[in-house]
């Protein structure tokens, strides 16, 4: 029995050795401990061929992943190169809608100053015609406009041109003239 135990110190003090060493250079894991038991799965390191194949596939996926990230910046600031532009383009329409927009009120205006005046002219000469042949001229124009002649008279004026007028005519012109 001193022969066992015997025996077991001295593997045990092996073991220890064994561990101490393994502890002393940083190679002690549980997977070593496992693998120096038998129980651990053993990995085969790859082998010289295997590697560089490995490395090779990566490289050439980076390699390609690289590419398409390139093509779709390219592509992106193409697009923004396009937006840019149409955004250009945009505002220099909008630019020239504006001052056709102003050009076009500024003729609508002067259109409509141009026929006050007209109108005005004609008021002051049925104003200076005798109140029947006013009257006569009145009754003969559009009632649209006959009522915004006689507005534009001096009241004094369309009161006789009115009173000169047939009374269903004069009364059509006073309802258009309260408009």
């Amino acid at each position: 029995m001193k022969l066992l135990a015997i025996i077991s110190l001295a593997i045990l003090s092996f073991v220890g050795v064994f561990a101490g060493i393994l502890a002393a250079t940083g190679q002690l894991s549980m997977d070593t401990v496992e693998q120096i038991l038998g129980r651990g799965e053993t990995v085969e390191p790859a082998t010289d061929e295997e590697a560089p194949d490995e490395v090779d596939g990566l490289v050439r996926a980076l390699r390609d992943r690289e590419q398409t990230l390139a093509e779709r910046a390219a592509r992106l600031e193409e697009r923004e190169q396009r937006l840019a532009a149409t955004e250009r383009e945009l505002m220099e329409l909008r630019e020239e809608v504006e001052n056709l927009l102003d050009q076009l009120t500024g003729a609508l205006a002067e259109q409509e100053e141009d026929r006050e005046r007209r109108l005005q002219e004609v008021a002051d000469s049925l104003a200076g015609m005798r109140p029947g042949n006013a009257a006569e001229a009145v009754s003969e124009l559009d009632p649209d406009i006959a009522a915004r002649v006689l507005s534009l008279m001096d009241q004094r004026d369309r009161g006789k041109v009115l009173d000169e007028m047939e009374p269903r005519m004069a009364a059509s012109l006073l309802s258009e003239l309260q408009r």
